[in-house]
């Protein structure tokens, strides 16, 4: 996995820091300069803050570690969730 990190984290009211552990897709969105989803298996989007390049293929299979963050704004309009990656591998 590529950043380890601690799993136990105290979540806030809202979900804000809230810990969860994604599997999906990476895709990419032709929006400003480019942004980069994990679309959970689920259906869910968000919006990825952290990682490292590897991470940003388009169409990518991953599991990632990381925390809600409700404080993200979406800077490519997608209304996706933000997510505070804190580690990650392919899927």
């Amino acid at each position: 996995a590529h950043g380890e990190g601690s799993a136990a984290h105290d979540g806030g009211a809202r979900g804000e820091g809230r810990a969860v552990t994604v599997r999906g897709t990476i895709r990419k969105e032709d929006l400003g300069g480019g942004v980069f989803l994990l679309v959970a298996d689920d259906g869910t989007t968000y919006s990825l803050v952290g990682g490292d390049r590897a991470l940003r293929k388009n169409g990518q299979a991953v599991v990632v570690e990381g925390d809600l963050a409700d404080d993200v704004a979406d800077k490519g309009m997608t209304g996706a969730k933000g997510l505070r990656v804190r580690s990650w591998k392919a899927a």
